[in-house]
């Protein structure tokens, strides 16, 4: 698990969780990594241009396919 959180936003993508799209507006905003994205918050993902909610459900579906529980609520 521990190398996942290494790997770019990119296997997500890969794995078909995320269309690139998704990867392309998080890239923009600066969350490469995996383990960016576990740290950023909601409200941060739904504040970032042309990122929806069902990209973000999205999200949270590869998250918890690879062993992830990403904290739905904004903190």
């Amino acid at each position: 698990m521990r190398e996942f959180l290494e790997e770019p936003i990119a296997v997500m993508e890969a794995e078909g969780y995320i269309d690139i799209r998704t990867l392309d507006c998080l890239d923009r905003s600066g969350i490469i990594y995996v383990k960016d994205l576990l740290n950023v918050t909601e409200d941060k993902l739904m504040s970032i241009p042309n990122l929806g909610r069902r990209s973000i459900d999205k999200i949270f579906v590869g998250l918890a396919a690879n062993g992830f529980v990403k904290n739905t609520h904004n903190s």
